[in-house]
């Protein structure tokens, strides 16, 4: 059984009438910066795409860092390079080099960590046949810049679709390294 209390006009009121307290968070200074960054984040990225009779091609890439930042090295590469090659194969746990299935379509994935780059390649049977995607991590030989570098093409059907699928999947990836290595 509830308790009620009565009040002056008479009318019984319940514990669910009174005000609710809000929990003051202790994080009201940092949600505008985190909300800032990833602004910031967005607008570093650039993607663009085309498409010509049955052929498709996008890019997206992002600036990590300018070469006189400090940290802004072949180190740092080589991590944001290790955070792509994790979650370079969507929807699957990455698990290295080798055929895949992702969701019922079969791609051949290679890694080169040397080179900072990994591909999937489309196999026959997969709805997006024949095209790759190429993931990278390239250090710009004038400058020191780091970018991280996503370049999707091929001649199979539906080639805007495979665009806008391509650029929206890739881009939540390019996101997420430069939020974790971004200088």
């Amino acid at each position: 059984a509830t308790s009620s209390v009565q009040v002056a006009d008479g009318v019984d009121r319940q514990p669910a009438d009174e005000p609710m307290r809000m929990l003051s968070l202790p994080i009201r200074g940092v949600v505008p910066v985190y909300a800032a960054r990833g602004a910031i984040i967005w607008k570093n990225i650039s993607a663009e795409s085309s498409v010509d009779g049955d052929k498709h091609r996008y890019r997206i890439r992002g600036l990590i860092c300018r070469g006189s930042t400090p940290g802004c090295d072949i180190e740092l590469a080589k991590a944001v390079f290790d955070h792509i090659n994790k979650n370079d194969v969507p929807f699957i746990d990455d698990d290295g080099p080798g055929e895949k299935n992702i969701l019922g379509n079969p791609i051949d994935h290679l890694e080169n960590s040397e080179a900072r780059t990994s591909t999937n390649k489309t196999l026959k049977g997969h709805v997006f046949h024949p095209g790759k995607v190429i993931f990278t991590v390239p250090i710009d030989h004038h400058t020191g810049d780091i970018h991280v570098q996503i370049e999707g093409s091929g001649t199979g059907p539906q080639p805007q679709l495979n665009n806008v699928l391509g650029r929206g999947l890739f881009k939540l990836l390019v996101y997420r390294a430069m939020w974790e290595h971004m200088r």
